[in-house]
């Protein structure tokens, strides 16, 4: 029996924290268990065990104060993913291991000794016996916990095997307290605290030396009882005849599952082409073969209609998991996962961690996406994690996209993936025509500055006319982009962010997007106090307003972060556009994505070189990516579609490729600029940020940052920086960044250990730097 174990606590230190067992606490791997650290208690889960001490002093060996947990919460699978993640991304193992927690503790449960009815019997007949009096003890008390029995446990492990008592879990009143707030939250138990840490970043490769570089909601048909999601009530769907690529990429899927073999697919299907319904059968096979099946979408609650397709094909074998439910619903969608009830998990990002037993397939839907990356410690991408979660289960993953990301195309290019292709839309239905618009031309023309073509307004018309809809994106929140002065040039900024804020119209506010601060909308410039002050760019407020005023009766609507800033809010706007309330959708990229409704047959692109401006390596990829997703929302029915996209760029390639649906195209051009830059797919990155709410402090921090990284420096590596980061301040931190380029996913590995152990043993503040593996995002 060990007598020792290795606790992963949720603190800023990459190491494991050795405590002995109590003979009275039986501990396994995987379980949570309350251990002192200093003069704090704190939750955190077994990773090892061992029968021998450890070599360090017996004295300071702590023992372990509480097991949470009759099973494992993590299994072994679960904890080498947590374990991989750690080492991959830089992360403190006990806050990787924090991630794949259920959402919150359950109460914490404590082991009670009682009397048996033999128990009783024995006391009667034997009170002066050499154990009766300790049976009068435990009688007296109507029972007493274990922990108070400690020192007599071994004569209760005896009284317990001659069956005189037994043990009886019973609830206590520990509530969840101290959130460790991972993706979507994991809470701790009540009197235990979670030490803040260190933000790293995360990466990518895995597989044979593979590199990778790179929300749900209630599903419709649902019923809740007692505030737990289950799918119920649902009738089953029939499955649609398939086309002869969808037959393929099923056949492909199913002799990889039977191979039993871990591989990956890239299904690479236009869209409308019937990619959800090869994920259907894809998981009916791996039904079939007693296995269980994980799917990832970026965001499930702007996909109810994939939610209630799932549901009406599996029912309540599917569970659904996201951070849209409440605490009591994702613990109970959890519980059905973990015992069995449930074999199909659809969810988002987090949704990788489900703990599902015998996993043979894992789904990762539009696995460009960057929603797949986690924003805060541990900075994960879910696609990558999701790839070696199946390679430690021996699984098949299928990733979908009509856009796969350009390091996935070039994966399955290089034969790391297998490449599955359909070319056509389901009933060989047309892709939309496109048609793009030189806005520069427009203003030449009609002399005036509009945010609507003239070709845009006339289609608008058309289809309202023809009790048609239309999709309008623009990729900007609110009214105008930002107020700015024309006596001294100044722009009102942000307090606490080096931005510009921006109009919202309805609120009557200027309104950071990042950390949330507003204020009035001043009659003056706060800097000169002129009052010529205007409004400049337009948002998606202001479209809706534009519209209105073009069309009053058209009926138009706007999905976008301010009016779906919850689950229901999202869904009412959607559920209105789909029963056809609606005529008009205006919304930035929340519209681009997951929505199947046959009577848009008009999709117009406000602005569609936006995104350009910013300056990223994969600005290029995100406009084509983003264009070419809005455009696939026209003509999935029997209605063609038409596209207008409105730009200052029409040259640019990502905006040609995107409107001649000509994906090949796309991907040739941006491999030679990555090729050129030294981008991946290849080379491999991290980002190193400094940041410091003393200006001079994020200086200083970034010169000693600088000048180890300098030393460090080895062949095949090319250090940036450190320079401003896109947004300087961000949240009233002064901000410095770094970019590593490296030749090979080794070399880049020992700078950042090299990064992490001076954080670790100089006086470099935790918080004060963010390490990014496979960075998504720059500035």
């Amino acid at each position: 029996m060990p007598e020792f174990c290795e606790v992963a606590l949720p603190v800023p230190l990459d190491q494991l924290f050795t405590y002995s067992i109590p003979k009275s606490l039986s501990v396994s791997l995987g379980v949570r268990v309350i251990v002192p650290f200093g003069a704090r208690q704190l939750v955190g889960v077994v990773a090892g065990l061992s029968s021998h001490p450890p070599d360090i002093a017996a004295a300071s060996i702590k023992p372990v104060k509480d097991v949470l947990d009759d099973q494992p919460v993590l299994s072994a699978e679960m904890l080498a993913l947590g374990k991989w993640i750690a080492d991959y991304y830089l992360v403190p193992i006990g806050e990787a291991l924090a991630s794949l927690l259920p959402p919150r503790s359950p109460v914490r449960r404590s082991s009670k000794v009682v009397l048996t009815a033999a128990g009783e019997t024995e006391l009667n007949s034997h009170p002066d016996s050499s154990h009766g009096k300790l049976l009068r003890r435990i009688a007296r008390r109507h029972g007493l916990r274990r922990e108070t029995l400690r020192d007599s446990w071994p004569q209760v492990e005896k009284l317990r095997r001659q069956g005189f008592v037994a043990l009886e879990n019973t609830a206590s009143a520990a509530r969840q307290a101290g959130k460790f707030d991972s993706s979507e939250g994991t809470e701790f138990v009540e009197g235990t605290e979670f030490v803040e840490g260190t933000e790293f970043v995360e990466g990518t490769e895995f597989v044979e030396g593979t590199e990778f570089v790179d929300g749900t909601e209630s599903v419709e048909g649902t019923e809740f009882v007692d505030g737990t999601e289950s799918v119920v009530g649902t009738e089953r769907t029939e499955s649609p005849e398939l086309s002869k690529p969808q037959l393929d990429a099923c056949d492909a899927v199913r002799r990889q599952l039977h191979s039993g073999k871990f591989g990956v697919l890239l299904l690479h299907g236009v869209t409308g082409s019937g990619k959800t319904e090869v994920y259907l059968r894809s998981i009916e096979l791996t039904l079939q073969r007693n296995q269980s099946a994980l799917m990832l979408v970026p965001e499930i609650t702007l996909t109810p209609a994939m939610s209630a397709i799932f549901a009406g094909r599996f029912g309540d074998r599917m569970a659904v998991l996201h951070s849209g439910l409440t605490d009591s619903e994702r613990e109970a969608q959890w519980q059905r996962v973990k015992s069995g009830l449930a074999r199909v998990v659809i969810g988002t990002r987090s949704a990788v961690f489900a703990p599902l037993s015998n996993l043979g397939l894992v789904i990762v839907d539009e696995e460009h996406d960057t929603s797949y990356k986690q924003d805060e410690t541990p900075r994960y991408h879910g696609r990558d994690v999701a790839i070696v979660r199946a390679q430690h289960a021996g699984a098949t993953v299928v990733l979908g996209s009509a856009t796969p990301a350009l390091e996935s195309r070039y994966n399955a290019e290089k034969g790391k993936y297998q490449l599955l292709e359909i070319e056509q839309r389901v009933l060989n239905r047309p892709l939309p025509v496109t048609e793009v618009v030189d806005m520069r031309q427009e203003f030449s023309e009609t002399g005036k500055q509009s945010f609507l073509s003239r070709r845009l307004e006339e289609e608008i018309q058309c289809r309202l006319e023809q009790r048609e809809q239309c999709l309008i994106l623009l990729n900007r929140r609110g009214y105008s982009a930002f107020c700015l002065c024309r006596s001294c040039g100044q722009t009102v900024q942000c307090k606490n962010c080096s931005i510009a804020l921006t109009h919202h119209m309805r609120i009557a506010r200027l309104v950071c997007h990042y950390c949330g601060y507003f204020r009035p909308i001043p009659r003056a410039c706060p800097q000169c106090s002129s009052e010529h002050i205007f409004f400049v760019g337009e948002g998606s407020e202001r479209i809706e307003e534009s519209l209105h005023q073009r069309f009053p009766q058209a009926r138009i609507g706007r999905l976008d972060r301010d009016t779906a800033c919850g689950k229901q809010q999202a869904e009412s706007i959607l559920s209105a556009f789909r029963n056809h309330d609606l005529d008009i959708l205006v919304g930035t990229q929340m519209i681009a994505k997951g929505h199947d409704i046959h009577r848009v047959t008009l999709v117009g692109v406000i602005s569609a070189d936006i995104g350009l401006a910013r300056p990223d390596f994969r600005s290029a990829e995100r406009t084509f990516q983003l264009i070419t997703q809005v455009s696939g929302r026209a003509g999935r029915g029997e209605l063609p579609g038409e596209v207008i996209i409105q730009t200052y760029y029409p040259d640019h390639y990502a905006i040609r490729s995107a409107a001649a649906h000509n994906y090949e195209s796309f991907y040739a051009q941006e491999l030679k600029f990555r090729q050129l830059m030294h981008y991946p797919p290849f080379t491999v990155l991290a980002s190193l940020l400094v940041r410091s709410a003393v200006e001079d402090t994020a200086l200083q921090l970034a010169a000693k940052l600088g000048q180890h990284l300098e030393r460090e420096q080895k062949t095949g590596v090319k250090i940036l920086g450190p320079a401003p980061a896109t947004l300087y301040r961000l949240k009233k931190d002064y901000r410095y960044q770094f970019l590593v380029k490296a030749s090979h996913r080794n070399r880049l590995r020992e700078l950042l250990l090299s990064v992490r152990n001076l954080t670790q043993r100089e006086n470099f503040p935790a918080t004060s730097l963010v390490m990014d593996v496979d960075p998504q995002w720059l500035g």
